[in-house]
């Protein structure tokens, strides 16, 4: 087991450098994997976005501003996929 956390931290810190959002890359491929129907992938999406919306709330209770931001930027990506 160790091995594959090792390899998949390399992974994303790879992602992450390249700009690329892994919690939402891991959705979307796993949605496109599964086939799931639109309001299945609407539902995920949902769900995500209000994970991400209470994240955002804690960082800002924390006062971390810039981390809170980035969350928001994460947060209108993922709602934006809600609308084709």
């Amino acid at each position: 087991m160790e091995v594959a956390i090792i390899v998949l931290r390399k992974l994303y810190e790879k992602a992450r450098e390249r700009g690329i959002d892994v919690e939402l890359f891991i959705t979307d491929s796993l949605i496109m994997e599964l086939g799931l129907d639109p309001d299945e992938e609407a539902s995920v999406h949902v769900e995500l976005a209000e994970k991400m919306f209470e994240r955002g709330r804690e960082l800002l209770d924390k006062e971390d501003v810039i981390q809170a931001s980035e969350n928001s930027i994460r947060l209108l990506k993922n709602v934006l996929r809600l609308y084709p």
